[in-house]
């Protein structure tokens, strides 16, 4: 069973307050973003084209409170071809299943785009994803300097802004007064006001569900029953797997993502985790299973342990590769090596991880360690707009880019792996595991009775598994 934790967020900092931002495409959710941001943390569309293709979150603090901020993909995409025409309706219910409670949505609209479209974007939230009537919804509405005009009922408050910024805003300036309104809206998160979620009983009626879809949403009857049917789906934990050549601080990345120790810590090359350890951590959007994995290293080439490495590396390629099958699959591969070249051990870790466990089918992510001295560390922070933050030290400016990544991950769409394990698909793994390790010397105590024995194989399994590796020119 894996080890279940909660990623906590770094002393001192109180609650994080969630706030999520849904709207048309262009209605200026990621302006307001930087605007309560005091830089240009998010990207700004200038087209049709919706910039914010997967939810994305900014943390920012007001006084004493704390926020993150969540950027969901522009409804109305009818005119690009980047996004699905529906995925908005999956990833809107996905990033509201995913938490626990929200404390405030913002529903953006530009002043001239208070219309059907913004109705129905306001119907979704509020009338099919049913907050058992807690649900607290505010219009903030962009590019304009007048009053708000009418056309949404009981919202919790309308702001009217612009994120126009002057070449020397003053005090009084509109830009400013935009910045204090959305501040001053943002602080009532909190108590009196409770936060609310998705109530469990919201599909009880699909059937309701899809009339109302169809009929407020002005969705096709195909679409709405895809989606009812996507909303259904229980979830599942997204599992990744952290991979790399032992002693590159895999574990020191698992309790970085917690925000506690929670997987031992070796000093040794050799490495500390004998096999995949699953720790289940709550990120406080998604649930992900991350399995720190043995590291693959260069062979010490001893001929006294080279029998038991290779019969031991053998038995932990196939448990692994059953595992993955038999759960469903992998969401995403981590990969984990320290700062510098990338060395030739780090590519063959790569290899026998995404093209022969994976099957090509998983995105990889690159995770690098012991940057603490580099220039380029601070660079990679200040220098890129889309990774500007105002977080303190170094330690939780990993900790959340990286946890950013992960969520970001958990919204692409999952490969579909066969539950059924062919045996071609095994034996190519564990042949290149075996292949990896160069066991000289050891041929001889390769024997197909303790495959079977240790690995649950059939006689035929493991004979030809034993010719095949045989075969191999690491054994010429």
């Amino acid at each position: 069973m894996p080890t279940t934790t909660s990623a906590e967020p770094s002393p001192n900092t109180g609650r994080v307050f969630k706030v999520v931002l849904f709207g048309e495409t262009g209605s200026g959710k990621s302006s307001i973003i930087n605007l309560l941001a005091g830089s240009p943390v998010a990207e700004v569309a200038h087209s049709v084209d919706a910039c914010t293709k997967l939810p994305r979150w900014y943390q920012i603090s007001i006084g004493e409170k704390k926020f993150r901020l969540y950027d969901t993909t522009g409804f109305n995409q009818l005119q690009s071809h980047n996004v699905d025409h529906i995925s908005p309706y999956e990833q809107a219910h996905g990033v509201l299943r995913s938490f626990e409670d929200v404390d405030l949505i913002l529903l953006c609209a530009r002043k001239d785009g208070i219309n059907a479209s913004l109705r129905r974007i306001y119907s979704l939230v509020n009338n099919v994803f049913v907050f058992d009537g807690r649900a607290r919804i505010a219009l903030v509405v962009t590019h304009c300097d007048g009053a708000a005009e009418d056309g949404v009922q009981d919202l919790a408050c309308v702001q009217c802004i612009t994120a126009l910024q002057d070449e020397s805003p003053q005090p009084n300036s509109r830009f400013i007064k935009s910045k204090q309104a959305l501040e001053a809206l943002l602080r009532t998160c909190g108590p009196p006001n409770p936060p609310f979620s998705l109530s469990p009983n919201f599909l009880s009626d699909r059937a309701e569900v899809m009339r109302n879809l169809a009929s407020n949403c002005l969705l096709g009857i195909s679409e709405a029953e895809t989606l009812v049917q996507c909303f259904a789906a229980g979830p599942r934990p997204h599992r990744v797997i952290l991979f790399g050549e032992a002693g590159v601080g895999k574990s020191s990345v698992i309790n970085l993502i917690a925000g506690r120790r929670v997987a031992e810590i070796s000093s040794h090359a050799r490495g500390c985790t004998l096999d995949s350890t699953p720790y289940a951590i709550n990120t406080g959007v998604h649930q992900f299973e991350i399995w720190d994995t043995v590291g693959l290293n260069e062979p010490t080439n001893t001929v006294a342990n080279a029998g038991t490495g290779l019969m031991d590396a053998i038995q932990k390629a196939t448990d692994l590769i059953n595992k993955v099958h038999e759960q469903g699959g992998i969401d995403l591969l981590l990969l984990c090596m320290r700062g510098g070249r990338i060395s030739s051990t780090a590519q063959r870790n790569y290899v026998v991880f995404q093209e022969f466990l994976c099957s090509r089918k998983v995105p990889v992510a690159l995770v690098v360690t012991c940057l603490e001295h580099e220039e380029s560390f601070e660079k990679a922070i200040t220098e890129n707009p889309n990774h500007q933050r105002n977080y303190g030290d170094k330690l939780t400016k990993s900790r959340l880019s990286v946890q950013a990544l992960l969520e970001e991950s958990a919204f692409l769409k999952r490969a579909q792996f066969p539950t059924q394990l062919d045996d071609s698909t095994r034996m190519a793994f564990v042949k290149k595991v075996v292949e990896f390790m160069k066991p000289q010397g050891s041929g001889s105590r390769l024997n197909a009775k303790e495959l079977m024995k240790r690995c649950s194989f059939t006689k035929e399994q493991a004979e030809a598994l034993v010719k095949s590796i045989r075969r191999s020119p690491i054994w010429t």
